[in-house]
């Protein structure tokens, strides 16, 4: 997921921007807001992907649920 984030505030940053330099020390006053506003901007997409994540996953189980429950039991 850390892949992803970084994706998406490189996205926001100017063409060209190098994520590393953005995030050393050597950053300037600019940069640094750039970065800012980057991670502000990245934030809430990044929240709504993982949001993605538990809803598919309950759509499978109750899937799986409702396949276990209809299928035949094999007696010993």
């Amino acid at each position: 997921m850390g892949g992803f984030y970084d994706r998406l505030i490189a996205q926001k940053l100017p063409t060209g921007a190098d994520l590393k330099v953005y995030n050393s020390a050597e950053a300037t006053a600019e940069m640094k807001t750039a970065l800012a506003e980057a991670n502000k901007a990245a934030g809430p997409e990044i929240i709504n992907t993982t949001l993605i994540i538990p809803v598919i996953l309950i759509v499978a189980f109750i899937g799986l649920n409702i396949y276990m429950r209809k299928r035949t039991k094999l007696a010993l």
